[in-house]
């Protein structure tokens, strides 16, 4: 493979959320259409699906939308943690950065940034201070002391010290700029799919979760704001809550729809594959032969992130050995080089997607591994585990293959 060609193949398959083309990620263009038209009327919404599979490609593609639009103020938010002090600091520094608007409670705007900015290194402390130290001997009442002391020493003495940022004062200025806003405001919010226990509160989960957003369910419901959030499918399975003589879901009230990503079929995958290099005049069996495509299917399950990692991965293996394009060769050295499988496992998964199955007494497989019959059983009943290969019975014999259905 020429390296002209290497570099572009790589970059074709990018490991970060894709931000151009995402109509060659959603092949649904019915479900894409409902998106938007949610999006446009102002309801809120959620995108739940496990990580990798185009949530944050489809906030990308909506907030590209707002702009090339002129739909209204785009705001992003990131963040894994249940924590209200720690979201609405986060919404408030995006509101304040896009200038909602210019006076609140009678005070210009600027006071608001000239506080929030300069203190919030005395915050990321004292939160440090509440999680090491006893509470007992650290209340709230002595971190508040010690955040006026602070303020006495980095302004003046006759600074407005009793002017504190704590959740009760972000959610009453975050409230009055969201009701004050002459313009539409999107707020869309990632990342909750990988949310991390909370150092505060050391909790974690979906009940975590649960009881975040429905702190929060005020916020959304101001007529200029739209609100998309992408959370964990775990999350949603969990809590959904199906409306009577109705076909959309209540999602703890906060949504009007909720909409699932969902990984790759095998027909997908091919179609993807496909768009992603036609740019570069290839086609699909010059770049992945068949064995490989369905090995690279087995081992991301359609995951489009696991897709672009793989396929990078293969495509080093493929330039050290020159070849010229994928083959099973390289889908297996990727399966190999997390050390969860050794070669022999390796051998299996070549021989299978070579010769569509095997069975515990293929006497051509026993001679390739040198193990006997049992020590073959034992290895394809683990791979079975992976879910790397499925079986089935024929005449009464157990028989094993890849674990992928074309569709």
């Amino acid at each position: 493979m020429k390296k002209g060609l290497f570099i572009k193949l790589m970059e074709c398959f990018p490991l970060e959320s894709i931000k151009e083309d995402f109509n060659k990620l959603i092949y649904n263009r019915t479900y894409l259409k409902a998106m938007e038209y949610r999006f446009i009327v102002g309801d809120n919404f959620g995108l739940a699906g496990s990580m990798g599979t185009g949530k944050t490609s489809i906030l990308n593609y909506l907030e590209e939308k707002i702009r090339a639009k002129n739909m209204g103020v785009c705001i992003r938010i990131n963040s894994s943690l249940c924590n209200e002090d720690i979201f609405f600091r986060l919404l408030l520094f995006e509101l304040l950065k896009n200038n909602i608007v210019k006076k609140i409670f009678n005070k210009d705007i600027k006071e608001y940034k000239k506080y929030i900015y300069s203190t919030q290194s005395l915050e990321d402390f004292l939160r440090s201070l509440i999680y090491f130290e006893p509470r007992k001997e650290l209340d709230h009442a002595r971190v508040i002391t010690l955040y006026k002391e602070y303020l006495k020493e980095q302004f003046s003495s006759n600074a407005d010290v009793d002017f504190i940022f704590n959740t009760y004062t972000l959610k009453n200025i975050i409230v009055e700029m969201l009701r004050k806003s002459p313009r539409r405001i999107f707020i869309l919010v990632d990342d909750y799919d990988k949310f991390m226990v909370d150092p505060m509160s050391r909790e974690g989960g979906e009940n975590r979760l649960g009881l975040f957003l429905s702190s929060i369910k005020e916020f959304t419901e101001f007529s200029k704001t739209t609100w998309v959030f992408a959370l964990p499918r775990s999350y949603y399975e969990k809590f959904k809550i199906g409306m009577p003589f109705s076909n959309q879901l209540n999602f703890l009230g906060m949504f009007s729809e909720v909409y699932i990503t969902l990984p790759f079929n095998f027909t997908e995958l091919r179609k993807y594959i496909t768009q992603r290099i036609e740019k570069l005049d290839l086609y699909q069996p010059n770049f992945i032969d068949e064995t490989a495509l369905k090995l690279l299917y087995v081992m991301t399950k359609g995951n489009p992130k696991m897709i672009n990692y793989v396929i990078k991965s293969g495509l080093y293996n493929c330039k050290i050995r020159n070849g010229k394009n994928l083959t099973i060769d390289d889908m297996v050295s990727v399966l190999l080089v997390n050390g969860k499988y050794d070669k022999r496992d390796g051998e299996i998964i070549k021989y299978i997607s070579q010769n569509k199955q095997t069975f515990s007494n293929d006497k051509l497989l026993l001679e390739i591994l040198g193990v006997d019959n049992i020590a073959l059983m034992m290895r394809l009943n683990r791979l079975l585990k992976k879910e790397l290969i499925s079986f089935k019975f024929f005449e009464g014999i157990k028989y094993f293959q890849l674990n992928y259905e074309e569709e």
